[in-house]
């Protein structure tokens, strides 16, 4: 039966370090800069998995900023040998991150010009910030497309593929709406991230504030007014399959978030998902496919975070932890077999 590996207590610690690197990534709240400070303060193995994952993943500017919540300790340098320890920790049974950097090449900000329509799109393994007339903030994920038309009543963002995150300026007169598949998302001031799943089913993530949803929109007239409040609402924190044959509300915690937008950085992280799961995921992010010749691995269980587009340090993660080879073919397919017992 597959299970998932609990952590020992120090891979606990460098798991939560890891969390903490990439929410400094996307910024900390107040809170969140008074929580970390506590946490580093309450053990100086906190402090030290702390600073060692962000040398290895060259972010110490982002602790620099933070100087004055925390003392760093005296040495933040480490031997070759510890921080293959630490690599080794953190990719126990999946557990990973490399110091590759994600290769974005079209995540400069672009500033849409005033025009009624216009598209915006990201090839695999790229990402998009677009910041569009009205302030609103458009985050488009790996292989995603979306159509932007902006009227004086409305302003409709149809996502014809793939994932998108929107920071809503607030305008109670003119709504926003995000329309994929036969689905409508609205809101007036608000943030949310949308995806089209392998399966057509449309996944909404709340991250501030409420939307409005309608499925089974067959015109897209329907955006150009506000839905009504009769209409079914998803609040901050709440996750819904719009389309999904039990369309059950499912509350999310901050952890959960972080890990389910952390393709805002460049990352993927798992949390159990079983090797097949976490391919198919990886897949979106590299032009690289992967076979899985074993079926025996399939259900292997995947936790931990990977770097998005990083095929060898995933395929390292898999030879170190579970003993799977992988053989490739030209970079554009990898056949994953049980290695051999020694």
């Amino acid at each position: 039966m597959s299970k998932i590996y609990k952590l020992a207590p120090a891979d606990e610690i460098n798991d939560q370090a890891c969390l903490w690197i990439a929410r400094l990534d996307r910024g900390l709240s107040t809170d969140e800069q008074q929580a970390l400070k506590k946490w580093v303060n309450e053990s100086h193995a906190h402090a030290s998995a702390l600073y060692r994952a962000a040398e290895l993943w060259d972010k110490m500017d982002d602790l620099s900023r933070l100087a004055d919540l925390f003392e760093a300790p005296k040495e933040t340098r480490f031997p070759y040998g510890i921080a293959a320890s630490l690599i080794a920790g953190l990719v126990a049974l999946g557990l990973f991150f490399s110091t590759a950097p994600f290769t974005t090449p079209q995540t400069d900000t672009l500033i849409a010009n005033h025009q009624a329509s216009a598209i915006y799109e990201t090839a695999i393994g790229e990402q998009s910030v677009v910041t569009l007339s009205d302030s609103s903030e458009l985050t488009l994920n790996t292989n995603t497309k979306v159509a932007v038309n902006y009227t004086e009543q409305a302003r409709i963002l149809t996502l014809l593929r793939g994932e998108l995150h929107i920071k809503v300026a607030h305008n109670k007169s003119r709504p926003l709406s995000v329309v994929a598949q036969d689905k409508l998302v609205q809101a007036v001031g608000t943030a949310f991230n949308v995806q089209i799943m392998d399966t057509q089913e449309v996944e909404l993530i709340v991250t501030d504030g409420k939307v409005l949803i309608a499925e089974n929109v067959k015109d897209i007239s329907v955006a150009q007014k506000p839905l009504s409040t009769q209409n079914a609402s998803i609040a901050k924190g709440q996750k819904v399959i719009l389309g999904a044959p039990n369309a059950n509300v499912t509350a999310l915690d901050e952890n959960e978030i972080s890990a389910k937008l952390s393709w805002q950085h460049g990352n993927i992280i798992f949390k159990g998902e079983t090797l097949a799961q976490a391919l198919i995921e990886i897949e979106r992010y590299t032009s690289t496919r992967f076979e899985i010749e074993d079926k025996s691995i399939a259900n292997i269980r995947i936790a931990g975070m990977f770097k998005a587009g990083d095929i060898d340090g995933l395929t390292l993660a898999l030879k170190q932890n579970f003993n799977i080879d992988a053989a490739g073919t030209n970079g554009e397919k990898i056949i994953l077999t049980r290695g051999a017992t020694l």
